[in-house]
């Protein structure tokens, strides 16, 4: 299921809302995109971590939280363990934007746009980043989905890197390279050059968001608690904490230097 739901994902993309996306603020997403992607591979070899853990909370963090981990785990052939801990570790950064997020906007006097780009960037998931936006408020909402959508298009290149660096040393990679990754980018294409209304659009997010919650509960039913080592959820929660702090400093710099001028 996990890996239909990536393609409605695809067909669930509403371009009408990049329209003001300028060219720097393109380039900045996609700095922070890369630049976070890779310093979390960095910091996992530095910190001696298991390398799915690593891409997992990598993806998590640079891109879409919880949907850019499962269609990885696909690819890297993940333990359901290793798999439920990186979620759960994102879920509890997601809640604790939540919490947090609307209170540093007021605090550093944020307006509606800059509120917006601040969330998009530095909350994981997509609901997560609508959540935060829309308690600061609606417009800001609007925004932040507007920018999250361009990161969230960022998969399509991760996920081909990834199946090319997993999948190039065991033979062939046309014949190894993830189908679903091939049917992602064409339900991608068709969505752009048939421009599907948006009530469509939330109808295929439905039932993406349906299927990834049946691939999670049964990711869930595969893991034992009594098989967590205390000692590696710690580490790979201090790994997942430093990165998305960073990720935060990153997406605050623009904003305070009033970078892209936003109104």
């Amino acid at each position: 299921p996990i890996q239909v739901a990536i393609v409605l994902i695809g067909f669930s993309l509403n371009f009408e809302v990049l329209n003001f996306i300028n060219s720097n603020i393109i380039l900045f997403i996609s700095f922070a995109i890369i630049l976070t992607f890779f310093l979390g591979l960095l910091l996992g070899r530095i910190m001696d971590l298991n390398t799915n853990y690593v891409y997992l909370i990598s993806a998590g963090t640079a891109i879409c939280g919880a949907s850019a981990m499962l269609a990885l785990s696909s690819i890297i052939k993940v333990q359901s363990k290793q798999l439920a801990i990186s979620i759960a570790i994102i879920f509890f950064l997601n809640t604790l934007a939540i919490i947090i997020f609307p209170y540093l906007g007021y605090v550093f006097d944020f307006n509606t746009h800059e509120f917006g780009f601040f969330s998009a960037l530095a909350i994981h998931d997509t609901a997560n980043v609508i959540g935060t936006a829309l308690i600061f408020d609606r417009e800001s909402a609007e925004v932040a989905t507007t920018f999250k959508l361009f990161r969230t298009l960022w998969i399509i290149p991760l996920l081909m890197f990834v199946a090319y660096k997993f999948k190039s040393t065991q033979g062939n990679i046309f014949f190894t390279f993830p189908k679903f990754i091939i049917f992602f980018i064409f339900a991608v294409a068709l969505n752009l050059l048939l421009s599907i209304p948006g009530n469509i659009n939330n109808i295929f997010e439905i039932g993406s968001i349906i299927l990834i919650n049946i691939g999670l509960f049964c990711i869930g039913t595969q893991f034992k608690y009594k098989n967590l080592g205390p000692n590696l959820f710690y580490k790979v929660f201090v790994y997942s904490f430093i990165l998305w702090i960073f990720i935060i400093l990153l997406t605050l710099l623009p904003i305070s230097v009033n970078f892209f001028r936003f109104n």
